[in-house]
Parts: structure tokens; C-alpha cells; sequence
């Protein structure tokens, strides 16, 4: 199973909500919880592009292969 955001964050907030998630099972969706979701991605996206900005192209990854991580020299990993 794959850990995204998603269930990173509702495993912090409940941890029946991450279980649910992680089997693919979400309720209803209001217009509240769209969009406080596309505000937080929009918000991470805004964060990530601020952080690599000052950066050279070998001081990052955006995702790293498990191949490289042993000889990594970049000082941020992004995973997709």
C-alpha cells in the first residue's frame, strides 16, 4: 500500500478515517472538503516550487529511484 498525503493526514486526525482511505472507501464529499483540498495541494505545490527555487538542478529530486539514494548528494527528495 502506498502512503500518500491523503492518508498520511487523516491518520492524523482519525485513525478509522485512514483505514477507510486506504481501502478506497470515502463517504460523501461536501464543497467544503473539495475545497479545502485543492487549497491545501495548491499550498504544497506553492511550497515545493518556493523551496527548489534557490536550489541547482543536482540539489534536488523530485522522485528519487531507490537506486539512487545511496550515492545521493541532493539536500531535498520529493516523492510523487
Amino acid at each position: 500500500m502506498k502512503i500518500t498525503s491523503q492518508i498520511f493526514e487523516a491518520h492524523l486526525k482519525c485513525n478509522t478515517k485512514c483505514w477507510l482511505r486506504s481501502r478506497g472507501r470515502i463517504g460523501e464529499q461536501n464543497t467544503y472538503a473539495e475545497w479545502y483540498r485543492t487549497q491545501n495541494d495548491s499550498y504544497r505545490q506553492e511550497g515545493i516550487r518556493r523551496l527548489i527555487e534557490g536550489l541547482s538542478q543536482e540539489k534536488y529530486s523530485l522522485s528519487p529511484t531507490s537506486k539512487d539514494l545511496k550515492p545521493a548528494s541532493w539536500l531535498l527528495a520529493r516523492m510523487t
